[in-house]
């Protein structure tokens, strides 16, 4: 028996399966994707808050019998946590972006690779 080695189709495959790499196809030519881990320098809450105007049962005179009631607009506050703003640390450069939850001490990162000049084919 002969020694087998991998076809260069094989060899693609193999690398599409290996965690926390992939290959996309972007809309502008071919785009190469990878995942890691930034080191976060700090995240911060911010809250926003709506106002509303809600009815609200309003009553005057004795509770005994004989109130006069009327319903009113009331202006109400809510305060909300929106997200964080978290700064973070990527092979020397710092980046900024607003997250759903405070991601800790390290945040995952997606890292996409295009050459500046367009691929053939896709001018």
């Amino acid at each position: 028996m002969g020694h087998l080695s991998p076809t260069p189709g094989l060899l693609l495959i193999s690398l599409l399966l290996l965690p926390g790499t992939g290959f996309a196809h972007g809309g502008q030519g071919d785009e190469n994707v990878t995942y890691g881990y930034a080191q976060v320098l700090r995240a911060s809450p911010v809250y926003e808050t709506t106002r509303s105007k809600v009815p609200e049962q309003r009553c005057d005179g004795p509770a005994a019998g004989g109130n006069r009631c009327r319903i009113v607009q009331v202006d109400r506050e809510e305060r909300r946590l929106a997200g964080y703003d978290v700064e973070y640390q990527y092979k020397g450069e710092k980046y900024m972006s607003r997250l759903d939850s405070d991601p800790g001490n390290r945040v995952r990162i997606r890292i996409s690779v295009v050459p500046e000049q367009a691929p053939v084919g896709y001018r």
